[in-house]
């Protein structure tokens, strides 16, 4: 229709790239309502936007969402609900759609994206929880949840230890040979963490002081996480807290927090030039009380210890330097918890070190004028085993006398340039929208915490962000984290397979004492195994039953996912329906299994049957909607995957990240929209509508292979290393350093019919 508004027709060129002001977007972000034809709705979808919601006005809903409309609605209204509620994005696509959708409208302005930092930009105290798990710094041995170092307000502080843990009976109504009778629980160490600050001896911290400036940040390339924040003091003056922490890539059992605080006058000039301020400061070694209450029962979260579970075990003082020995009542393992400090001495003068039953604290005093700067570096190092607590201690004296001959500048340096060579072997360049490049960054900046030092350790699901799933090891690693470090990291998972595998035979061994001719027999029992084909549907059966069950009724189930939150395990077992892809996963993992046609149909029955649930289900469903050539379902459920620590999808980001979903974004992007397989080193790219061009390295063998997609173009470059021969879609090519190998064609995805064979044949 005309718009007489308008002096002429309204084209892509007069939106502006960025909006003014404060917002800070991009296309890929913005929210624009407009009265759009279909031909409209198709040309927003293609020049990138977001999510395309469209008003359903004339009565057709199909041909809009068959025209590029994520979704249908016939009421904005439908959109404007309280951004708390407990809906996510588990479900039908309409209901994840939805969901998304209402979480853009209530949180769009909160938040500004950059590809390489995650920046918060106003505390958020009742969010205390989700900000914990996304500001938390780690190296895969030691992990420092993000909670503010003055204490409150608090979800979960903690500092975790791979593979530190305790364990407990299981208690079974009936014993039977075979079953489980002791369980596993991670446990936290006594965190380091805490500066608790007295001004006049008023505290100061986020839950009782007025703030006026505030900024947090965790820097991806550095692999640091920062916060400044202005306090109002009752009476007028103002204190500025510049405060920085990273856990060390170059020293494993080391972290170091920096503490910068500065008076600054007040507004009314009611604190003069020159006048000094009394501060007390209190770094501080805590051992928090375990005390986990859950009244939705929520099987993904941690159970409750007694508040014994960690013992003292000896401690030991000297200046500022504090050593705190811990065991665990079950599993006897023990830990020394270590801390010291660097400041100036003119300008910290330390008071005394006072211990108790839970904390530890090192005072000291300062009197500071308006204006003036006090840094106090704080030293953290961490050692655990089965030996005893002075052998540990000792092994901590040697970590801070390595330490202590580095400055904070210095060690810096070392962290970062590990932090660098990661990146060198792992980034996804995604150009085209920064809000995808930073999720995607911040899922692999996930799986660098939770790998990078984990060394003769496994990898738990949560990694050091959290105690989720009881901080065990699962398959994830097997099946998602490999991958991905054998063809980025590949040190770090011949560590990760010898320490798993090993381990586990020789237990196995120890344990059993396998007979003669055993191993041939599980050889041929492994040989009978197969997943059954149903001739009547032309798809293979999740289970001997599944497809002689009544279908879940989801237009007639209230948007309560996941649904094993909400509905009996037998309820759920009795119907055709799945919380993760499973069937559709052995597609995935072993193509060549099945035919083209056959991924296809299992892709088509599976589907629709798909809650979501898992956070392990998106990005394999990705992966299958791209082999099936359905490149825009393909996208939605990338889009979803990548979100699913940004955005809290799962709704459990409170109890740690999800590492093996984070594992998981990286494979849709290389194995569906790369479509790479690894047994044949054969690529078939396509670009997504929200990019411009997408290039990863790839390790293979001893050498690094570039992969670039662009709309047009797709060019395979040898970084570094011996020539590469692989194929592209089919046409074998042989790449070297110096000469780049380039494929002409149409690689930019499009809405619309599209053969369902796949280039997987």
């Amino acid at each position: 229709m005309a718009n007489p508004l308008l002096r002429e027709p309204l084209a892509f060129e007069h939106i502006k790239p960025r909006l003014l002001g404060h917002w800070g977007t991009s296309p890929g972000l913005a929210l624009v309502y407009a009265h759009a034809s279909r031909s409209g709705v198709a040309a927003g979808w293609a020049r990138g936007f977001g999510l395309v919601i469209v008003v359903n006005r004339a009565g057709q809903a199909k041909e809009l969402a068959e025209r590029c409309a994520d979704l249908v609605v016939d009421h904005l209204g439908e959109l404007l609900a309280d951004v708390t509620e407990k809906a996510h994005r588990s479900g039908p696509r309409t209901h994840r759609l939805r969901a998304a959708a209402r979480r853009m409208v209530a949180a769009g302005a909160d938040h500004r994206t950059d590809p390489w930092r995650l920046i918060e930009r106003h505390p958020r105290p009742d969010d205390a929880g989700r900000t914990e798990s996304l500001f938390a710094v780690a190296n895969g041995y030691l992990g420092s949840r993000g909670a503010h170092e003055e204490g409150d307000p608090a979800y979960r502080p903690a500092t975790l230890l791979n593979g530190f843990h305790e364990t407990w009976t299981i208690v079974l109504p009936e014993a039977a040979y075979g079953l489980a009778t002791t369980g596993q629980t991670v446990v936290p160490v006594p965190d380091g963490t805490t500066v608790r600050i007295l001004v006049d001896e008023d505290p100061v911290n986020m839950a009782t002081t007025e703030v006026r400036e505030y900024e947090r940040t965790l820097n991806m390339a550095h692999a640091t996480s920062s916060r400044a924040v202005a306090f109002q003091l009752p009476g007028g003056p103002r204190i500025r807290i510049a405060s920085s922490r990273f856990v060390s890539l170059a020293h494993r059992y080391l972290a170091r927090l920096r503490y910068d605080l500065t008076i600054l006058p007040g507004p009314d000039g009611q604190a003069e030039p020159g006048a000094l301020r009394d501060l007390i400061m209190s770094s501080e070694l805590v051992t928090h009380l375990r005390v986990v209450t859950d009244p939705d029962a929520d099987p993904r979260r941690t159970r409750s210890l007694a508040e014994d579970a960690l013992r003292h075990d000896g401690e030991w003082v000297d200046g500022t330097r504090v050593m705190r020995m811990c065991r665990t009542a079950g599993s006897a393992m023990a830990v020394a918890a270590a801390m010291d400090h660097t400041c100036d001495p003119a300008a910290l003068t330390h008071l005394h070190t006072r211990l108790d039953r839970d904390r530890a604290c090192v005072l000291f005093a300062v009197r500071v004028a308006p204006g003036q700067t006090v840094t106090l570096v704080n030293l953290l190092a961490y050692h655990y085993g089965s030996g005893t607590s002075d052998a540990l201690a000792s092994r901590a004296a040697v970590t801070f006398g390595r330490a202590m001959g580095t400055g904070h500048a210095s060690a810096l340096d070392e962290h970062e340039n590990d932090v660098s060579a990661f990146w060198t072997h792992s980034d996804v360049e995604w150009m085209g929208s920064q809000t995808a490049q930073q999720a995607l960054r911040f899922s692999l900046f996930s799986l660098l915490q939770g790998t990078a030092r984990s060394a003769g350790q496994g990898v738990s699901s949560k990694g050091q962000t959290g105690t989720g799933y009881e901080g065990h090891y699962f398959w994830d690693t097997e099946i998602y984290l490999l991958p991905f470090l054998i063809h980025t990291q590949p040190s770090i998972a011949r560590a990760a397979v010898r320490s798993h595998d090993q381990d586990l035979y020789s237990r196995l061994v120890t344990r059993t004492g396998p007979r003669p001719g055993e191993p041939e027999l599980w050889r041929r029992a492994a040989e009978k195994m197969h997943i059954l084909y149903d001739a009547r549907t032309g798809v293979h059966a999740q289970d001997d039953d599944f497809l002689d069950r009544k279908p879940w009724d989801f237009a007639g189930t209230p948007p309560e996912y996941p649904l094993l939150l909400h509905h009996h395990p037998l309820v759920i077992y009795r119907h055709q329906v799945i919380k993760q892809a499973d069937v559709v996963l052995a597609t995935v993992l072993l193509p060549e299994r099945f035919t083209a046609e056959e991924r296809c149909r299992i892709f088509d029955y599976y589907d629709p049957l798909t809650t979501g649930d898992s956070t392990l289900s998106e990005f394999i469903q990705a992966i299958a909607a791209a082999d099936a050539g359905k490149y825009r379902n393909a996208e939605e459920y990338l889009v979803d995957a990548m979100a699913v620590d940004l955005a809290d999808t799962a709704g459990n980001l409170r109890d740690g990240l999800h590492l093996a979903s984070a594992a998981g974004t990286r494979m849709a992007v290389v194995y569906g929209f790369g479509g790479y397989r690894w047994r044949t080193r054969e690529f078939a790219p396509m670009l997504p509508t929200r990019a411009q061009r997408i290039r990863f390295p790839f390790r293979l063998g001893r050498s690094v292979l570039e992969v670039t997609v662009e709309p047009r173009l797709v060019t395979y470059t040898v970084r570094r290393g011996d020539p590469v021969t692989a194929r592209h879609r089919g046409e074998e090519f042989v790449a070297a350093a110096g000469r780049p190998v380039t494929f002409p064609g149409d690689y930019h995805t499009h809405d619309g019919a599209r053969s369902r064979k796949g280039w997987w044949a």
